[in-house]
């Protein structure tokens, strides 16, 4: 079920790079790691990247997010929670399946209202569906798009690892709260660069267009 989810991601995001945090093959063994994030990961492999637009919106480079599903479910985890967890796997004489994740589920909503947070914005949500809007101070800074729901939306995404925390005596270490802050702080410092740039009559680098 997770190979079929994963190739689902893989033809939806139409490149074999994004598909590399999703599965990880060593040696006989197999790493299936739910969306794991870090600050040193690129933009096109840190999903998701609601923060780095918020972070723009506090330094007025944007206007607005546009989301699609804020209503999924993820399991979220650190890079270098799950790397450890590959080296562990490293250490064993016999190579055995292992799922890394951290059990623990957050909504996409969750993210956003968390990465506003460390931005020292609270939003505050009204409408259902589609017409569910995000404002700060009375300025709405977060709507629903039909445009980005995706064909082929997975609604909740949840691993088990305990054979890992059984065996190898594997735990994150990094919480949702942390991953977010540290996700949040890196893409503030990108947008207060970029503000600069700016500001001082040159263009900044759109990493979207």
């Amino acid at each position: 079920e997770l190979n079929e989810i994963f190739l689902r991601k893989a033809k939806e995001y139409k490149g074999p790079v994004v598909a590399q945090p999703f599965v990880e093959e060593i040696s006989e063994g197999e790493v299936r790691s739910l969306y794991f994030k870090g600050k040193e990961l690129g933009t096109i492999l840190k999903v998701p990247q609601e923060g780095e637009f918020l972070a723009n919106i506090a330094q007025g480079l944007e206007d607005c997010l546009y989301m699609g599903n804020i209503d999924a479910l993820r399991d979220w985890g650190h890079a270098k929670d799950y790397v450890r967890m590959q080296w562990m796997m490293l250490q064993q004489e016999t190579p055995e399946d292992f799922v890394i994740a951290t059990g623990e589920q957050h909504s996409v909503r969750d993210f956003v209202n968390a990465a506003a947070t460390e931005l020292s914005m609270t939003i505050s949500w009204r409408g259902k569906g589609v017409d569910e809007v995000g404002s700060v101070g009375g300025k709405s800074i977060v709507k629903v798009d039909p445009r980005y729901f995706r064909p082929t939306e997975v609604e909740t995404l949840l691993g088990d690892a305990s054979k890992a925390r059984k065996k190898l005596g594997w735990t994150p270490k990094i919480s949702f709260e942390e991953l977010v802050t540290e996700m949040v702080r890196e893409d503030l410092k990108s947008a207060e660069r970029d503000e600069l740039v700016k500001r001082e009559g040159y263009k900044a680098m759109d990493y979207h267009e």
